[in-house]
């Protein structure tokens, strides 16, 4: 039961005691909806979706912590992920004596991170694009309305982007 068919029922403060006698109101009207249990089948599609986003966020965060260090020394890239790449050959690079050796380290570290977490997202992508569910696999019936995985169109306007801007390359101070 969702809920938020229970809330007209809390008569007072909320606590675990006075949720447990809403619920019990609650489940006594007549008029009350109930919310289909999941199969395990589908909580572990939703376990795999979910996890896919966490991964893409911690991504994100993980690519805005690179720019941000190196903005820091004042190692700029363009925009997308020939920029990030390009900033990581710029850390990787021992002969560059814009970057101290800790900061190095640190944005090494970062983009072993990174790698990792691209390798996972890659995967649970396969996973989902080949249908590893066991619910499809046995035909199920859990519907899927998209069947384009629309991430993958999220690169493409990057290389349309970077042509059209003319930076190419990494910028540094001097």
């Amino acid at each position: 039961m969702p809920p938020a068919y229970v809330k007209p029922y809390v008569k007072r403060h909320k606590n675990d005691a006075v949720d447990a006698e809403a619920i019990c109101e609650a489940v006594t009207r007549a008029n009350m909806r109930f919310v289909a249990t999941k199969t395990p089948e589908q909580q572990s599609c939703l376990t795999l979706h979910r996890t896919r986003h966490l991964f893409i966020r911690q991504q994100t965060s993980v690519i805005n912590a690179i720019r941000a260090h190196l903005a820091e020394f004042g190692i700029v890239a363009p925009v997308g992920r020939h920029g990030v790449e390009q900033l990581l050959g710029v850390a990787a690079d021992s002969n560059d004596k814009w970057l101290p050796e800790v900061a190095r380290v640190c944005v090494a570290a970062l983009g072993a991170q990174l790698r990792m977490l691209k390798a996972q997202i890659l995967e649970f992508d396969r996973m989902i694009g080949l249908g590893s569910d066991p619910a499809r696999q046995a035909g199920g019936s859990t519907t899927y309305r998209v069947s384009v995985q629309p991430w993958r169109l999220l690169w493409l306007p990057a290389s349309l982007i970077r042509g059209l801007s003319g930076r190419e390359g990494t910028s540094r101070p001097g």
